[in-house]
């Protein structure tokens, strides 16, 4: 099985239910809240060609929609299937996620609107590669992933599981991953990333020339993009000259 595969599937069916014993039950909050039943939906390992997206988006965990058409358990999808949505929920003809970016819902038909969260990656991945919004290919030109994989409202459960979480999943995701340019959302995600980069060559700022993941790479750390009030732009959290570097980072031959 090929290693993206392999960690994908890994971490989707990650033996959490009942939680592992080294977790000490951390993981029971956020596997158990109501919107988790009667079908359990999986971990989200990530979303996008973690394997050759130049742009990383990194946050808490991901919302749920108990409605969406996502892979579950019990009633498992098949590998194939499972590996397939994570890999390409955008830009697959399965149309998991149309074109206005909405999920599919169970129901056969797409929720009302699209998730902010999208939304809002979308338009920060438009100012990194100073392209037209419309022109940018979630999935493609970026994937997304976070430091805890299941899946809950407002963050709920996310504290308690981050550290069996991220000692279990956050290196092996990271050193799949290529993209030169990581953008790393909100105070969960932030200090979690700051702990594993190494080799930091321009300190702990808002912008980090660092290894992450075995690649050097640009890291920026953003405010969340639901959090409340200020500019959530690239440029008005590293500055003028910090967006260019991420623009020249991701115009550079890999």
């Amino acid at each position: 099985m090929p290693p993206c595969r392999d960690l994908l599937l890994t971490i989707a069916r990650c033996p959490i239910d009942p939680p592992a014993p080294e977790d000490g039950g951390f993981c029971r909050p956020i596997i158990t809240q109501p919107e988790q039943t009667p079908a359990f939906q999986l971990a989200e390992p990530w979303s996008g060609r973690l394997d050759s997206a130049p742009l990383l988006f990194i946050s808490s965990n991901p919302s749920i929609n108990p409605d969406e058409d996502a892979p579950r358990h019990p009633g498992d999808w098949p590998d194939d299937r499972i590996a397939a949505f994570f890999q390409h929920r955008f830009d697959s003809v399965r149309r998991w996620v149309d074109a206005r970016r909405r999920p599919r819902l169970t129901t056969g038909g797409y929720a009302p609107r699209a998730g902010p969260f999208w939304g809002s990656c979308g338009a920060r991945a438009a100012e990194a590669l100073d392209r037209p919004g419309k022109n940018i290919r979630p999935g493609i030109d970026f994937a997304l992933t976070e430091v805890v994989h299941c899946k809950s409202k407002k963050e709920k459960g996310v504290k308690k599981a981050l550290g069996p979480c991220v000692r279990r999943h956050l290196e092996p995701v990271l050193a799949l991953a290529v993209a030169p340019v990581v953008i790393v959302f909100g105070k969960v995600a932030g200090p979690a990333i700051r702990n594993a980069l190494t080799e930091v060559a321009d300190g702990p700022a808002a912008l980090c020339d660092a290894v992450l993941g075995g690649r050097r790479r640009l890291v920026a750390f953003l405010p969340h993009p639901n959090a409340h009030g200020g500019e959530k732009s690239i440029e008005a959290s590293v500055g003028r000259e910090g967006l260019i570097r991420i623009r020249a980072a991701l115009a550079a031959p890999r």
